[in-house]
């Protein structure tokens, strides 16, 4: 050990007596100084905006993919090793020292772990500047996450002794350092390309897929510690060295190439299978170092997944003529799995599966292609432009025996297997994220669990259809399975019936959606016994219909207040558009509507009605949605042409109305909760994104969420809430952040270079 340490001091005596080291700390600090003010810069001014405020500072300075100070290290630290290491060896080879080095009771082995050794101290300087700004980080951010910052710092650590070890065994190979410099850069861009290559074969797809570099210190900056990319960095890196001690062995003792390849390739495969043992999901370990734990499943999730005790599947059907076939097809099957890691982690025993097949499909790429020929022709065709192998495919006719996927019609889609026979599918929507999230994937995996709340939609009075995809529908947050907040797709079941029978027991919601004809008297009846049993409600009403409903609004102690709500908004926005805020009184029945008011705060309505409630019946009800000045329009209809004037003789009112109640009593062992809506169209295909010409964003697709985690007894939508983040504040004042920006970006550069002069003259004069 004395010997690899005295190896690796004459080595770091070497480096610092020459300029390039101290360049390249110099520039290395200017570098990260200039970003890490940047952001601190960034934050204050987002503070400091009237009314702004700003979150999760210790993420957005130091790890955000999007300009934190990790990632832009990341992005140019490959350039730094090779200059570095080009030397390492072919100086000896250069200055014939290498010979003395023969000579004398040192080993090969010493040799490259000296030389090693000596570059992993000095990226121990390196990332102590990094350490530096997080220490100045600790006392300018309020609540730090000090050792998330400090895991994103040991991955890039591990990363430039990788890249060490790598730019020391390429400088073994020959005595020109430019040519070792480029070397070193030659691989790294193969272990960069490696990623991609043959990942259309199964075992061949996970041993590249391992050996890719690229992204390793992602998991690191992110604050998690995973034992597959712990294990990377220190298998990659002994590879490396040992293939420098091997070729520094041949050229000693005159080993012949054959045996040289031989050594090589053991080592290669010793690499190969520790590799893939390494990536096995039931032998990696997790530490989340974040303070919110951000990389772990929420307890909801664990909890679900601890209770599905037997083997799981999930099996991905993927049509080539379909949508969204190239998130699944060969070639991305494990950036696939990285969708489910989490999850992987702890269920490693979950086994994924794909299938592939081709069959019709609306948006078939091929047909632009090959307009002329037979789906078949076209699929095999498409299969082999894509260099895909045929025998993965599978017929329409052969599919369906396995699965008959006709009511997902053409688009990709996931399906978990449970042990019992139970299975749920797991779709993949029509947004900018695509994939499903961990609300999708922990709803589909609790249908396995147990029964799931059931929605009933009344039908028979031409009453809002959630099969209708037209401006009046409800298909988009029922049933439309591309939509990522639709019922179906957040763990809810969703029927349809009809009050002339019994309402079914298995109805835990009931939904009657602006009726345009009057109920029978047995349709009454079964409706008030569905109440009285203590079935949750929602009832959505329009102006002028709400007398189809009279008996049970009565009965709950609502009435709708005469007329149309109308506000003078000017000539650009309808008097009949509604803006409607949450109250306090809501954010007790949901946590999502408290996350609504946070983030949107708005729900926009058009041609709505006023609710007054009064209590009766054992009913207690809060406003949900309250419209403030606004009045209830009792003569004009035509909103377009007529001009609304408010007239208090003719009887309408102005004030603040309620357009959404929240109405409850205690039933037996649990609580009966019914909501009242004035406005059908809020819920409706158009209405649910409709900005009615305002300048503000829906937030009509979260209160439906809302509404119905609250109608579900808070069973769904699943929580998958984390706690607030508590760094939420730069402690410094314009003044200050002036001061630190000068200090960093050319204070402490400009130190190094005085240390660095003042060593170098004192050489000199000796």
């Amino acid at each position: 050990m004395r010997t690899i340490c005295n190896i690796a001091k004459a080595e770091l005596q070497v480096l610092f007596f020459s300029p390039i080291a101290w360049l390249m700390l110099i520039l290395f600090t200017f570098q990260v100084g200039l970003d890490f003010a940047g952001n601190l810069t960034n934050v204050f001014l987002a503070q400091d905006f009237p009314g702004g405020s700003v979150s999760n500072v210790s993420a957005s300075i130091f790890s955000a993919f999007d300009g934190g100070v990790f990632p832009y290290v990341l992005g140019y630290l490959y350039l730094y090793m090779p200059l570095l290491t080009m030397g390492l060896m072919s100086r000896e080879y250069t200055s014939g020292s290498i010979k003395m080095l023969y000579s004398s009771p040192v080993s090969n082995g010493q040799i490259v772990l000296g030389k090693f050794f000596s570059m992993m101290l000095f990226c121990l300087a390196l990332n102590g500047i990094l350490l530096l700004y997080a220490l100045l980080g600790v006392f300018v951010i309020e609540n730090m996450d000090v050792w998330a910052v400090l895991t994103g710092i040991l991955g890039i650590y591990l990363v430039s002794c990788t890249y060490a070890a790598i730019g020391l065994f390429m400088s073994t190979l020959t005595s020109y350092q430019i040519v070792a410099a480029l070397g070193t850069l030659t691989v790294l861009g193969l272990l960069q390309w490696v990623g991609g290559v043959w990942q259309d074969v199964e075992f061949v797809r996970d041993v590249t897929y391992w050996a890719c570099i690229s992204g390793r210190a992602s998991e690191f900056i992110r604050g998690l510690i995973c034992s597959e990319d712990l294990l990377y960095f220190v298998f990659v890196s002994a590879f490396f060295l040992a293939l420098s001690v091997i070729y520094l062995n041949s050229k000693r003792r005159n080993v012949s190439r054959g045996m040289l390849l031989g050594k090589y390739l053991l080592v290669f495969v010793g690499l190969v299978m520790l590799g893939y043992l390494s990536s096995r999901p039931k032998l990696m370990c997790y530490y989340d170092a974040t303070r919110l734990k951000v990389n772990t499943l929420t307890p909801e999730s664990q909890k679900i997944l601890a209770a599905l005790d037997g083997d799981l599947t999930l099996t991905a059907y993927a049509n080539i003529l379909g949508e969204n076939f190239w998130l699944v097809s060969p070639f991305s099957i494990k950036e696939d799995e990285e969708v489910f890691k989490r999850y992987l982690r702890f269920k490693p025993e979950m086994k994924m599966e794909y299938i592939y097949y081709y069959d019709h499909s609306s948006l078939d790429p091929s047909l632009q292609i090959y307009p002329d020929k037979s789906m078949e022709e076209r699929a095999k065709r498409f299969i082999a432009d894509c260099e895909m192998k045929p025998r993965l495919f599978l017929a329409p006719e052969a599919m369906r025996k396995i699965r008959d996927l006709t009511g997902e019609t053409d688009r990709l889609v996931r399906e978990f297997k449970y042990a019992d026979g139970s299975s749920t599918f797991l779709r993949v929507f029509d947004d900018f994220v695509g994939n499903p999230m961990e609300p999708e994937i922990t709803a589909a995996l609790k249908r396995l669990v147990g029964r799931m709340p059931t929605v009933g939609f009344v039908t028979g009075h031409q009453e809002r259809d959630v099969f209708n995809s037209g401006d009046r529908g409800y298909n988009m947050f029922s049933v439309r399975k591309d939509q990522r907040y639709a019922l179906i797709n957040q763990g809810f079941d969703v029927d349809t019936l009809s009050l002339r029978q019994e309402i079914p027991d298995t109805i835990n919601i009931l939904v009657i959606a602006d009726p345009r004809a009057p109920f029978d008297e047995l349709e009454i009846r079964h409706l008030f016994r569905y109440v009285e049993r203590g079935g949750n409600l929602l009832l959505a009403l329009k102006p002028g219909r709400e007398e189809y409903l009279r008996e049970v609004l009565d009965y709950i102690g609502i009435r709708a207040v005469p007329g149309v709500l109308v506000a003078d908004r000017g000539e650009d926005i309808a008097p009949d558009v509604m803006i409607g805020k949450i109250t306090d009184d809501a954010l007790p029945c949901s946590y999502i509507f408290d996350a609504m008011r946070r983030a949107w705060g708005y729900m926009l309505l058009s041609d709505a009605c006023g609710l007054e409630f009064q209590a009766g019946n054992g009913f207690e009800g809060v406003p949900l949605i309250v419209c403030d000045s606004v009045w209830n329009e009792l003569q004009t209809t035509d909103y377009v042409n007529d001009v609304v004037r408010y007239d208090a003789e003719r009887g309408e009112r102005m004030g603040n109305y309620a357009v959404m109640w929240g109405v409850s009593r205690s039933k037996g062992e649990k609580e009966q909760k019914i909501i009242v809506l004035g406005d059908a169209d809020a819920l409706s295909n158009k209405g649910i994104l409709a900005q009615h010409g305002l300048p503000l964003e829906s937030g009509n697709y979260q209160l439906m969420m809302g509404m119905f985690h609250w109608l579900s007894d808070h069973e769904l939508p699943v929580d998958v809430r984390r706690p607030d983040p508590v760094d939420n504040e730069l402690k410094l004042s314009e003044f200050g952040v002036k001061v630190w920006d000068k200090v960093i970006v050319w204070g402490i550069p400009s130190l190094l270079l005085v240390v660095y002069l003042f060593l170098w003259i004192r050489r000199r004069g000796r």
